[in-house]
């Protein structure tokens, strides 16, 4: 009986561990994960994994093999539409065929991802997002420095509009990985790109 008991605690400890750990975005930003709108994302990332979640792309042209779209591609969602500003918070992506066929864009891969919480102003309604080591809307820049480390002059861009640009750039995994964030004095981190490209 002591014996049916330890392996039931056992087991017991395993799922309620396991259960703390669904759905965390890794510690290291270079692994692009992330969370929006409390779901976990990872690379690859394809049009499906967003249209699962209620995200409408209006176009599914045809990509030959090694193309990539030269426009970027807008995905919007009724569940982030903002009444107030009559905008979406919008998602923008492009993508590319890896693949030795012909493919629809929607079955290709997406190499970069941008996310905006802002139209004109901040959104009412904008997803959530969430990066590595809890970087989130409204982070400043001195906690993205604390989380993913300083940064050289070159990487900290100044934009007409007075934010800040801060641009990570690494290989990792046979991958070039760009992390682009703006970052705004008032509103703390308003915007991300994030791109994976094989190497």
């Amino acid at each position: 009986m002591k014996k049916l008991l330890l392996v039931l605690l056992a087991l017991l400890m395993l799922v309620t561990m396991a259960g703390c750990d669904k759905g965390k975005v890794s510690d290291n930003w270079k692994d692009m994960e992330f969370k929006l709108a409390g779901e976990k994302y990872s690379f690859p990332l394809f049009f499906k994994d967003f249209g699962d979640k209620g995200w409408q792309l209006d176009v599914n042209e045809e990509l030959k093999p090694g193309e990539y779209t030269v426009e970027t591609y807008l995905m919007q969602n009724e569940d982030f539409y903002d009444e107030d500003n009559n905008a979406y918070a919008i998602i923008a992506v492009d993508f590319e065929n890896y693949s030795d066929s012909a493919k629809k864009i929607k079955d290709c891969d997406i190499y970069w991802i941008f996310f905006s919480r802002v139209y004109n102003e901040v959104l009412k309604n904008a997803y959530e997002l969430e990066l590595a080591k809890g970087i989130k809307w409204g982070s400043t820049e001195q906690e993205i420095y604390a989380a993913y480390g300083s940064l050289g002059e070159d990487d900290k861009i100044p934009s007409e509009d007075g934010a800040l640009i801060l641009v990570y750039d690494a290989e990792y995994k046979n991958m070039f990985v760009r992390m682009v964030l703006y970052v705004d004095e008032e509103i703390g981190l308003f915007a991300v790109t994030l791109s994976r490209i094989p190497m």
